[in-house]
């Protein structure tokens, strides 16, 4: 099993081809930069709650789709979800005070 990051950049890759979407498309429907959808794909970045939300709007997905390991549905349960998102929110705080 990958990282979060590895996985959420692997999901929004796909996603974002399978719907035919350039970075720049996707970024301008997620109100975002080009730069930041690129980073994110390339594990140099981890997407923050609000960029995942964004993302996922522009993607026209749930937030959810974009942390499963399953390119064909999301995990069975909120929970785990929940649980998956709160690993990012900690990934991102342990790498802030290391900094």
């Amino acid at each position: 099993m990958g990282s979060l990051t590895s996985v959420f950049a692997q999901r929004l890759h796909a996603l974002r081809q399978g719907r035919g979407m350039t970075q720049g498309v996707l970024a301008r429907r997620a109100g975002t930069s080009v730069e930041y959808i690129s980073r994110l794909e390339r594990c140099r970045l981890s997407p923050t709650l609000d960029g995942l939300e964004k993302i996922a709007t522009g993607l026209g997905v749930e937030p959810v789709l974009l942390l499963s390991e399953d390119p064909i549905k999301p995990p069975r349960s909120a929970d785990g979800a929940i649980g998956r998102i709160q690993e990012i929110i900690a990934g991102y705080r342990r790498r802030a005070r290391k900094r």
